[in-house]
C-alpha cells in the first residue's frame, strides 16, 4: 500500500492501523494525534539524510513518538536515553506507549539519561509512572514492569 506521500517503496500497515489512519474521530474529538514508530521502520525519517538533528540513528530499539505531527519523544538504546520535546506537564500515556510496549517484553528498562541529564535527577522521571514502577539507585534509574 501507499499511505504516506514522499516515501518511496512499499509501505506496510496492519488493518487496524489503516482504519485508524482513515478515521477522523479521535482528532475531531479534540484529542491529540499521537503515534510512534521504530527508527528502523521504513516509514521512519531516520537515516534519510534529513537535516533534523533530533533524529536518532536508524537502529532497532530506537523509537520516535510524534504528537500532532511534531517529534515529541525519542527513545534510544532500549530506553537508556530518552529525549522529550514537550514539557513534562504534557507527557501522558499515549506518549509513553513505546516504553509500555518494551516493558511487555522485558521486566526492567535501565534509564541512563533524560534530556541529556542523569535520569535519577530528571523532572521527567515521575511522568513515567503510568507505564511502570520507577526505581532509582545512586547511579541510574529503572522503569520496572508492575
Amino acid at each position: 500500500g501507499h499511505f504516506f506521500d514522499g516515501l518511496s517503496g512499499p509501505q506496510f500497515a496492519l488493518p487496524g492501523a489503516v482504519t485508524a489512519l482513515q478515521s477522523p474521530t479521535a482528532h475531531a474529538a479534540g484529542a491529540s494525534a499521537t503515534f510512534w514508530c521504530s527508527a528502523f521502520d521504513p516509514a521512519s525519517p531516520c537515516g534519510l539524510g534529513l537535516d533534523w538533528p533530533a533524529l536518532p540513528q536508524r537502529r532497532p530499539h530506537n523509537y520516535l513518538v510524534f504528537r500532532d505531527g511534531n517529534l515529541a519523544l525519542v527513545v534510544e538504546n532500549q530506553g537508556r536515553r530518552l529525549t522529550f520535546h514537550l514539557p513534562a506537564a504534557q507527557v501522558d500515556g499515549p506518549l509513553l506507549a513505546p516504553l509500555a510496549a518494551m516493558l511487555q517484553r522485558r521486566q526492567r528498562l535501565t534509564l541512563d539519561t533524560i534530556n541529556g541529564e542523569p535520569a535519577r535527577t530528571s523532572p521527567y522521571l515521575t511522568t513515567l509512572e503510568p507505564v511502570g514502577r520507577v526505581v532509582s539507585d545512586h547511579r541510574v534509574s529503572y522503569l520496572e514492569r508492575r
